[in-house]
């Protein structure tokens, strides 16, 4: 018995040792998969001034024509499969051009459903067919539609949500959306019957009440920008200490300032090519442009809808 009894007593002994060690090994797990998810950063894929265009560039040679819905589509899948928790998101000018005037706009909402986007930016440019127009295309949107700053006349109300948040890694990431008015919106009628019935509020003003309470929500807050150098130099020269980012649209990419805070991104227009936009753990971002290539095969799904629309994808 007394074998049996020291053989028992030494298996409850390592079974205690080994029940103790479960937490800590546990805890330290963890913290080592927080520890690599941190200094992974969060990645960000862009696209701004699409304007529409749901086939390859038209500007470029045809044998060597960039972009492409379709092939974007396929590019989006590809990275997610290697990364999750990316975001994709679009600056603005997304919805109108000569591809998708004749649905209204709705070929892009249809494939940017498939693409899956996380925030796009509305900007004064989505309104080209009107108020009514873009307000309804925008109703069939089942990706979140960002601005802070476009707001109906009719009822005061922002005409889409102001900001979203996302879980990214570790964290939490608020897309905030803004847009500048044209300046030429007072001189030029086209434009003043495209606005009709919307109030564009300054960038700075309506920053300084959504941005606090973006913040409330997430740990870090990346703001999508549509203007022009001086509107986009006055929003970092005011929230410079409250943004990890400004992805923007309607300037050239290799027009944007390099250096200062918060960091600014941008890409090609007519889905030529997309940002990979990486938020670094310790502040600052790191940018790489991705050409949507001719070699990519198009997603079958996105020529679909394209198709359905009467565009060869």
């Amino acid at each position: 018995m007394a074998p049996h009894g020291r053989t028992t007593r030494r298996w409850f002994l390592s079974a205690a040792v080994l029940l103790a060690a479960v937490p800590a090994a546990a805890a330290l797990l963890a913290a080592a998969l927080h520890a690599v998810q941190g200094s992974s950063g969060v990645t960000l894929l862009l696209s701004a001034d699409t304007e529409g265009q749901v086939t390859p560039c038209a500007t470029c040679s045809i044998q060597t024509a960039p972009g492409g819905l379709a092939r974007r589509a396929s590019l989006v899948a590809d990275w997610r499969t290697r990364d999750p928790s990316l975001l994709l998101v679009d600056a603005g000018n997304a919805f109108i051009g000569v591809d998708s005037v004749a649905s209204g706009g709705r070929i892009i909402v249809a494939a940017y459903a498939v693409l899956e986007y996380d925030a796009v930016n509305l900007t004064y440019r989505d309104f080209r067919l009107g108020k009514a127009s873009a307000l309804a295309m925008i109703r069939d949107a089942t990706f979140p539609v960002v601005s802070c700053n476009l707001v109906d006349e009719a009822t005061g109300q922002l005409v889409a949500r102001p900001f979203v948040v996302r879980q990214a890694g570790a964290g939490r990431i608020a897309i905030v959306g803004v847009t500048e008015r044209p300046g030429s919106a007072d001189l030029l009628p086209h434009l003043a019957r495209e606005l009709a019935g919307i109030r564009v509020r300054p960038p700075v003003e309506a920053l300084a009440e959504w941005l606090p309470r973006a913040r409330r929500e997430a740990g870090r807050v990346v703001l999508l920008f549509y203007g022009s150098a001086s509107g986009l130099a006055a929003v970092r020269q005011t929230f410079g200490g409250d943004l990890a980012a400004v992805l923007v649209g309607g300037i050239p990419a290799e027009a944007l300032p390099s250096d200062g805070r918060p960091p600014v991104a941008g890409t090609a227009e007519h889905g030529r090519r997309v940002a990979e936009v990486r938020l670094l753990p310790e502040g600052g971002v790191r940018v790489r442009q991705i050409e949507v290539a001719p070699s990519l095969k198009g997603d079958p799904k996105t020529e679909g809808i394209l198709k359905s629309y009467g565009k060869a994808p």
